[in-house]
């Protein structure tokens, strides 16, 4: 059965890991400012070379340059940032055209998509929109540096490994672009995206499956169970039936032996009062007259005989518990202290290491426990009530117990009080 369970969790953990992979929010932005970076440090490349002298050449080279520093993605400009440097220097018209670009692909995020799908749609929205058709023409270098950023993006997106990292580097150096075709991006994509759900779909099945099947085991192992109850439950009626035929006739042998026994009993005790009736009138014929004793001088004799009856059950009387619910064997007293006693310890001599204990019930000693229950009640005392510091008496509905350990009667069972 463990076997079974840690099978379905790896099952689980195999399918959670088939899901298609997601980014962040935090690192979709990054991409976005990485490419960003890359389409204003081309164009503006482009642009400074064929007019050499401008004023947007001098800005370029002297602040925007230095600002976004060859576009690192791990440490790259924010589009916030760039956007003011391009509105600050020069560089308006291309703000103007880029932002609803940017903006665009902000709104279209969801965490949702997998990462194939961010990459399409990040590539797609800078280097294939229609909006920006007039810089992809006129500034060709924007388009050349679409191959290189696409395979930043797949390495930052962890879409290759490495040491794939340097092959592609190596095709995109090419003249000719290298898997730069929209088509064989989306159709990458579509494969990517239906081979995961597809084994997600297989994986989820096989899930299923194996569910099912502990829940069959599960179902035959309880079945086995109850037939197995069912089996000891007839054994033990059969076995009363035939006990309780036992029973009866032991009853009966019982009840004829106790009849036979009762008549046996009755019959002695006849015999008997005729022989005790016999032996008085023989004692009263051989025995000389006696003087008659007075009843003071019978009791006396009795008294002398028998002596004073054994005294048995000693009471002690105490103040308050010790925290742990004990009571201290030097503070009793064996007299009963209206402003000092709230508990009232029984001991029989027979036993003299157990007592039972209650609560001694007086206005004073009501008055002290309700006012510091902590102290007098809760050490040895429980009760269904709520504390009642109106109360005018204690009734204690069942006594305590306590045994004795050295010099402390210690608590073995709490007394039980209502307030009344």
């Amino acid at each position: 059965m463990k076997n079974t369970i840690h099978l379905t969790y790896l099952i689980f953990f195999f399918i959670i890991n088939a899901l298609p992979a997601q980014i962040s929010q935090n690192k979709y932005n990054r991409a976005i400012n990485y490419c960003a970076c890359n389409f204003v440090d081309a164009y503006a490349k482009n642009y400074t070379e064929l007019n050499k002298d401008s004023n947007e050449a001098q800005a370029y080279y002297n602040f925007i340059k230095p600002a976004i520093d060859n576009c690192n993605i791990e440490d790259v400009i924010t589009y916030s940032e760039l956007k003011s440097l391009l509105n600050k220097y020069e560089f308006g018209n291309l703000e103007n055209k880029l932002s609803p670009v940017i903006s665009k692909l902000d709104a279209d995020f969801e965490e949702s998509m997998n990462t194939q799908e961010v990459l399409l749609m990040i590539i797609t929205g800078i280097y294939e929109n229609g909006a920006l058709e007039s810089l992809y023409t006129s500034y060709p270098g924007i388009i050349k540096q679409k191959s290189r950023v696409k395979t930043k993006l797949e390495y930052f997106f962890d879409l290759l490994k490495p040491e794939s990292l340097s092959t592609e580097t190596a095709k995109q150096n090419d003249p000719i672009e290298y898997d730069t075709s929209s088509n064989v991006l989306k159709t990458h994509a579509k494969k990517q995206t239906s081979s995961n759900w597809l084994y997600f779909i297989l994986m989820l099945i096989l899930f299923l499956a194996v569910i099912f099947f502990v829940f069959s085991q599960y179902r035959k192992g309880l079945n086995y169970k109850l037939e197995t109850l069912e089996r000891r439950l007839q054994a033990i009626e059969s076995s009363g039936s035939k006990s309780s035929n036992n029973t009866e006739v032991t009853n009966e042998r019982f009840n004829s032996y106790k009849k036979h026994i009762d008549d046996n009993v009755g019959n002695l005790k006849t015999r008997l009062e005729k022989l005790e009736k016999s032996i008085e009138k023989k004692q009263q014929y051989n025995s000389p007259v006696k003087q008659p004793v007075s009843s003071s001088t019978h009791t006396e004799t009795k008294s002398r005989q028998t002596g004073p009856e054994p005294k048995t059950i000693n009471n002690f009387y105490a103040y308050a518990p010790n925290k742990n619910g004990s009571f201290a064997i030097s503070s009793l007293s064996s007299q009963i202290q209206e402003s000092k006693t709230c508990y009232k310890i029984t001991v029989d001599e027979r036993t003299p290491n157990n007592a039972v204990f209650e609560f001694y019930s007086s206005e004073g000693s009501v008055k002290k426990a309700t006012n510091t229950p902590e102290v007098f009640i809760k050490p040895v005392c429980e009760s269904t009530q709520a504390i009642d510091q109106n109360a005018k008496n204690i009734i204690t509905l069942k006594p305590g117990k306590l045994k004795k350990e050295g010099d402390l009667w210690v608590l073995i069972e709490k007394v039980e009080i209502k307030y009344g």
